[in-house]
């Protein structure tokens, strides 16, 4: 199984760009691999308490809408546990945690 993200951001102008930021999982276990999606931007994240999160810059939410878009920018894998890190043009980020087991 292989991982590939993809942050969804312009780096020359520094946005956001709409429905860019995914993940994609690659099965290439077998003759015929595979590739599935399991986040792609626009998509809602819980936080721990199951609650939706919201965008809270201004400025992205006005690019790609009220619920907050994950950057994925890299990702380690370990013990059934995928782990992904963030990087957002704005200097904040969030760490995701995704159960491939």
């Amino acid at each position: 199984v292989l991982y590939a993200t993809n942050v969804g951001v312009d780096f020359d102008t520094g946005l956001p760009i709409p429905d860019r930021s995914n993940i994609v999982r690659f099965d290439l276990g077998n003759a015929m691999p595979t590739a599935e999606t399991v986040y792609v931007s626009g998509n809602p994240l819980y936080n721990m308490e199951g609650d939706v999160v919201q965008e809270e810059n201004e400025l992205y939410k006005n690019i790609t809408g009220d619920n907050y878009t994950f950057r994925p920018n890299g990702c380690t894998i370990k013990d059934g546990m995928a782990y992904f890190i963030e990087t957002r043009p704005d200097g904040l980020g969030g760490f995701l945690v995704y159960d491939i087991a």
